[in-house]
């Protein structure tokens, strides 16, 4: 059973997460009303995305896949701890 919703949240180039146990939503990806194109092996939540539109999530690999339209690009965050050093949350792979 999900316990987490994932939102493109388009105008704002981020991310959200909502945990459906405490309905807390957070910014996963992207820094809320900032665009560009950074943040490539960093921390997810510093990095700039522009107008993402469409989600797909590997649950069993804790991947999800954004479809980065404005930077016609496809980008991908680790949902897991293990992210390149282990100092960061969620990474952008």
């Amino acid at each position: 059973q999900a316990q987490q919703l994932f939102i493109a949240d388009n105008w704002n180039h981020a991310i959200r997460m909502v945990d459906l146990s405490t309905r807390l939503m957070t910014t996963l990806a992207g820094v809320l009303g900032a665009y560009g194109t950074s943040g490539d092996g960093g921390r997810a939540d510093h990095a700039l995305m522009h107008f993402p539109q469409g989600l797909a999530l590997h649950e069993e690999a804790r991947r999800l896949y954004i479809a980065d339209s404005g930077n016609h690009a496809v980008r991908l965050v680790a949902l897991t701890d293990e992210v390149r050093s282990g100092l960061m949350r969620f990474g952008l792979v």
